[in-house]
């Protein structure tokens, strides 16, 4: 029986998967196998195996195989809202795919932002992303960044023609290395994208601020984790930096009141 205080995950797994498993992490046991995994009874309809950590600990009637080496379950990782570059579940969407088509009429970018303008076409949704992404910790909205991305992407297009995105020295500088999927799609490296993102941000900032006072606060939240070199700073930081200065954006270009 495992330890109720250590930590577990539940896997299902059919016995001739299971058997694999052991063969591979246990070879001297594989005389016993036969007889560990042979057929249950008939009135029992499935087996649910503990998978823990540290070990692999199976019973099945007198036998008990406990292999040193931990089982991974790194296949298994599910990408974090932070994470995550698909968009609305869609295949193939996100800055990063090939697919994306960004700016054109015809493609999953132009598919995704309709549907973005259908989501984020209430008011009060607006308001209630803008003070998620200022104060994530206290967060009733939990959007993927992919689509935070997606959200601000349409504003600064939106902006070229009032010049709320800031004019010539403003945001399609960023919006055009966004679509170019480079500098904030950095391959298996989420915290230096962010880094990357941040203070690209940051550096337009002033040609939107509304005051000073803005402007420094800015200046302040970036400089929390771009002062240091993206291996020393905590991918946490990092991501929560990133969600304010993306609802600091959106905030001093009125998405709340004018929408997309």
């Amino acid at each position: 029986r495992s330890n109720p205080r250590t930590r577990q995950t539940m896997v299902s797994l059919t016995l001739g998967q299971l058997s694999s498993i052991l063969i591979a992490l246990v070879p001297s046991a594989t005389s016993n196998l036969s007889d560990a995994f042979s057929m249950p009874p008939n009135n029992v309809k499935s087996t649910h195996y503990h998978i823990i950590s540290t070990s692999v600990s199976v019973v099945h009637r007198r036998h008990q195989l406990q292999p040193t080496t931990p089982l991974s379950m790194t296949t298994n990782h599910q990408p974090s809202i932070e994470e995550t570059k698909t968009i609305y579940d869609i295949p193939n969407s996100g800055w990063s795919s090939n697919a994306w088509n960004w700016g054109s009429a015809i493609g999953i970018g132009h598919d995704c932002a309709m549907i973005c303008r259908r989501r984020w076409s209430s008011r009060k949704d607006r308001e209630a992303l803008v003070s998620s992404l200022l104060n994530p910790q206290a967060a009733k909205v939990e959007v993927p960044f992919e689509e935070v991305k997606l959200i601000l992407g349409l504003v600064w297009q939106n902006g070229r023609w009032d010049g709320s995105d800031g004019g010539p020295n403003g945001y399609a500088e960023v919006l055009s290395t966004m679509a170019a999927a480079r500098r904030y799609e950095v391959k298996d490296n989420e915290v230096l994208s962010a880094l990357n993102f941040i203070e690209d941000v940051r550096g337009h900032y002033y040609t939107i601020s509304r005051s000073k006072e803005d402007l420094d606060h800015m200046k302040s939240v970036a400089h929390e984790v771009t002062q240091y070199h993206h291996h020393m700073v905590g991918s946490e930081d990092v991501f929560r930096v990133r969600r304010v200065c993306a609802g600091m954006v959106l905030d001093a270009m009125n998405f709340v009141g004018k929408g997309i």
